[in-house]
């Protein structure tokens, strides 16, 4: 799925960037040699970006 079509960025992407370091949209931007246009996509990627921490957490807690 896209997440950003202003730069052509899928959910894959910013959970590979992700998964090399990025912790914030930012990050995610340079990763792909991109900048944010429009700014829609912020909150996707943000809630993308959580996702692993929020699945890390809980296989603390176990």
């Amino acid at each position: 799925m896209y997440v950003c079509l202003c730069n052509d960025l899928k959910c894959r992407d910013v959970r590979a960037a992700r998964d090399r370091g990025a912790r914030t949209p930012a990050q995610v931007f340079r990763a792909h040699d991109t900048r944010p246009q429009c700014g829609k996509c912020i909150g996707c990627m943000k809630d993308i970006l959580k996702e692993e921490r929020s699945a890390a957490s809980l296989a603390q807690a176990s």
